[in-house]
This record gives C-alpha cells, structure tokens and sequence, in this order.
C-alpha cells in the first residue's frame, strides 16, 4: 500500500508530556527560582510568595486536579478548598492556573495549590480525565496530537502524516495511491459451529485480507467461496464471508492440496497434514494456519504466486523490511502477535517509519489488562489512570470515530450502539517490538490488472 508522498497537514510542534506540564504556561521572570521549585509552570504573582513555592518545593506526590462542574465558580471552589474556607482567596486559584478570566467552563481542568486542603478534591480529580492541554484544544485534537508526538519520535514525520490521510482517505489529489477503504470484520459474530468467536481471530483476519486483496469486492470473494464450497464440501448457508471461509479451510482434502500445490507448504510438504491434524485438533481448528490460508488464498483470482510467503519472528522496522516493501506494492498482510497468550492474529493495513496500522477483529488493545472488545459497553472507570487513557487515544488516532467514543466515555456521556474498538489501530515500532507482533507474517501478493 503506497502511503502518499505529500500531505497537507501540517507537522504539530512537539508538547510537554507530563501531565503538570499540561496546564498553560505563563511568562514569569523568575525562571530560575521556578526550576528550583521543580514547577512546571509559574507566574510572578505567586512565584514571590515565599509560602507558595515552599509548598510546592516540599511535595513528594504529584499535583492534584480538578474538573470543572456545572455550576462551579471560583469562589465556590475557594470557599471548598482553602484552610479556613474563605470565598474571597479564589484569586489564589486563578494566579496557580494563570487565569486571565474569573470565567469557568465544565469540563475545564484546574491544578488544586498546594496551600489549599487538596483532599477536598480528591474525590473529583480521580474522575478519568487527564488534564487538558493548553488553549482550549479539543479532546480528538488531544489524542490525535499524542499519537503525532509518539510516532513522531521515529523520526519519519512524512510518514506519520502519509498513514493520517491513508486512513482517513485524505489523500492529495495528485497521489497515485488508489488504496480500496478495507473491509472490517468483527470475529465476535462468527456462527460457523467450526470455529468458536474468542478463537477466530485468524480466519476473520484471512477474510478481511482476501476482501482487500479484491479491492473491497466482498461479493466476488463470497462468490467464489461459495462455488469451492460446492466442489469440497461444507456449509454455504452463512450470510457472513468469514464463516464461509472457516467451513471452506476446514473442509478442503489437504492430502491432496499438499500434493498439487506444495510450494505452499514448509520442509518436505508431504508431512504438514499429519503435523497440521496434530497441531489443529484433529484438523477442526486448521483455518488457524497461515500456510492453508496462503494456498486457499491462492484459489481465488485476484491471487498471484505459487508458493507460501511467510516470515517468522519479525518485530523490529528492519526486520519488517520486505513486509513494509510488499505493503507498499500493493501487498495484503496479516500477522500473529502477542496480544493473547495464546497469540492473537491481526489484518495489517499499512507500515512505514511511523509504525503499523491494523485491523484487529477482537477490539482495541491498550495492554494486557485492558482489551476493549468489539460491542463491549465500556465503563468510564477504565480510563481512571491517565496513561491508559493516553495510550487508548494514541492507539486510535487515526479513527476520529474511536477517539469521540473514548472522549464520550470519559466526560460521562452514553457511548451506545455497537463500537468497531478493532478498527484502524496503531502501533509505534516499539510497541510492535513489545507485543511480538510478527511472530509470523503472512503476505499475499496481488495480481496486476
């Protein structure tokens, strides 16, 4: 998949990651007494207030924050905060958040100082919100912003922005790029009896990447599937592709695939249906395979090779070099990582200097205690820790659907309807490194017109 050379969208200038460094900046003289302090930000106002840098320099736990709520006003929050409970010290408020305004909006994000009483917040700034960045950007804006930031620090720019307008079809005019919108297929409705939903990562991969190997033309592969079906055997009844394909890779005659066709087979191909039967329950679980996926693939027509192209244990940009060379040919790639323990198997929709974009059929992956399933009703709570959420909002930036959903969720708001988590997700190299996404990498290449 050629990523367009040129883009519109401007590269955004790098942003404090921490999460005090998030709160406005305010011009100060006393720049060195700040560093001392260890503050992240500052105004002369309170900087000369002896009492107020002490505070903060004496601090062993992180700043404390609090959400605006409707009806809130700063001298209500004075009156709730500070020692002797005195509405008129509100100013103190506005000079540690720099406030120009006395003005408050819901939703707006406020440090709590540290000579005011920070447990009457408390219970309030463990609400799943990081603080908000500076100005008043927007929380799509914020996420798609650290998704830049993180793939930025690959060094490859061009690329972060070349995946943005591939994913979001914002390719220039110009390009030559004619990347087909990849069909997404959700394992969790599977209702073949062969293949149980939680396991059918593999073959709804396989269909998504067949689909895309035909353009998008899903009724050609269905067609054809349909007509293997009738010559081998099995259901045709499934109104869904992928359920098709499970019947069609359980129920083909792999003795005598092997024989016809054995470049797509490893070592001496005879003996892969014996290891196969062993390996996949008797032969039930055999659309899990990339080897029968690779010569199933090779019955359809858009298919073009004849032998398996199959790379093992590749995690590193390097190591992905012909996979990234075969994307950009036009290329259809799926692979297996370490999302599971059991290894989870994902549609790969495009790769660069940047990362990876993929479609994985379960959901959305943040780690390996939050997985987002496809249709799942998401508590808020999940996002509680702001690093959580920081990744969640990375990983789908290049979904403004995902990243609305998440900020739905996280101001409270009902997040209904059924939520493709698994769409267009993204992977920094080092992430890719880390979840062992390549344990094996299946490539299918495409026959030209």
């Amino acid at each position: 998949m050629p990523v367009p050379s040129k883009s519109r969208r401007k590269t955004p200038a790098p942003q404090p990651e921490s999460a005090a460094e998030v709160l406005p900046a305010c011009p100060t003289s006393n720049a060195e007494q700040a560093e001392r302090a260890g503050l992240a930000h500052a105004c002369d106002s309170w900087l000369d207030d002896p009492a107020m840098v002490a505070a903060w320099a004496q601090q062993t736990e992180g700043p404390v924050y609090y959400v605006v709520q409707p009806g809130d006003t700063l001298s209500l929050l004075a009156k709730r905060g500070t020692p002797d409970r005195d509405p008129a010290r509100y100013d103190e408020l506005m000079q540690f958040n720099c406030l120009a305004a006395e003005e408050l909006e819901v939703g707006q994000v406020l440090a709590i100082p540290y000579t005011w009483d920070r447990t009457a917040f408390e219970d309030i700034s463990e609400r799943p919100f990081p603080p908000r960045p500076a100005e008043q950007e927007g929380w799509m804006e914020w996420g798609q912003r650290k998704a830049w930031e993180a793939l930025e620090s690959t060094g490859a720019p061009d690329a972060v922005e070349g995946l943005w307008d591939w994913a979001t079809g914002e390719e220039e005019a110009e390009a030559t790029s004619t990347e087909p919108n990849p069909r997404y297929f959700d394992q969790l409705d599977n209702d073949s009896p062969l293949a149980d939903p939680p396991g059918a990562c593999s073959p709804t991969s396989f269909a998504m990447a067949l689909v895309d190997l035909h353009d998008g033309d899903e009724a050609t592969v269905r067609q054809r599937t349909i007509e293997l079906l009738e010559e081998h055997g099995g259901s045709t009844a499934h109104e869904q592709t992928e359920d098709l394909i499970v019947e069609l890779l359980v129920n083909l005659d792999w003795d005598a695939a092997v024989k016809d066709e054995p470049g797509f087979f490893w070592g001496r191909a005879k003996d892969w249906p014996a290891w196969a039967r062993q390996a996949y329950d008797g032969g039930a679980k055999i659309y899990k395979d990339p080897n029968a996926q690779q010569y199933v693939a090779s019955l359809y027509p858009a298919f073009e090779g004849s032998k398996e192209e199959i790379y093992a244990e590749r995690y590193s940009q390097e190591e992905w070099a012909p996979v990234i060379e075969a994307l950009e040919n036009g290329a259809v790639v799926t692979a297996q990582g370490g999302f599971t323990s059991s290894g989870h198997v994902v549609h790969v929709l495009a790769a660069d200097g940047a990362g990876v974009v993929v479609n994985d059929p379960y959901g959305l992956w943040v780690d390996h205690d939050n997985y987002f399933k496809n249709g799942e009703r998401i508590k808020p709570t999940r996002f509680r820790d702001p690093a959580l959420l920081e990744v969640a909002l990375r990983r789908t930036a290049l979904n403004p659907l995902l990243t609305q959903r998440i900020r739905m969720l996280v101001s409270g708001e009902p997040a209904e309807g059924n939520v493709e988590w698994g769409k267009n997700n993204v992977y920094t190299w080092d992430e890719v490194e880390s979840i062992r996404l390549g344990r094996w990498i299946s490539v299918l290449r495409r026959r030209s017109p």
